[in-house]
């Protein structure tokens, strides 16, 4: 993915639900840092240490983006 995003044949990295843990892992063994970190929140699972995290490390490089599915 790395090289087609310098390659410029994808905008931007995204990742899905990742916890603190595997963001520090990604960031750290990657290059290119992913633009988003998109989290699902709902009534029962809030997610409340990945958002503090998320809040902490928002440096204008990695974004987050709460989702939540009503059911």
């Amino acid at each position: 993915m790395e090289k087609l995003y310098e390659e410029g044949k994808l905008r931007a990295i995204g990742v899905s639900n990742f916890e603190p843990g595997q963001l520090v892992d990604l960031i750290a063994y990657n290059r290119i840092v992913p633009a988003i970190d998109q989290i699902e929140t709902n009534l029962y699972c809030q997610r409340a240490e990945e958002r503090k995290w998320l809040d902490k490390k928002n440096n204008n490089a990695m974004k987050k983006q709460v989702i939540s599915l009503f059911l």
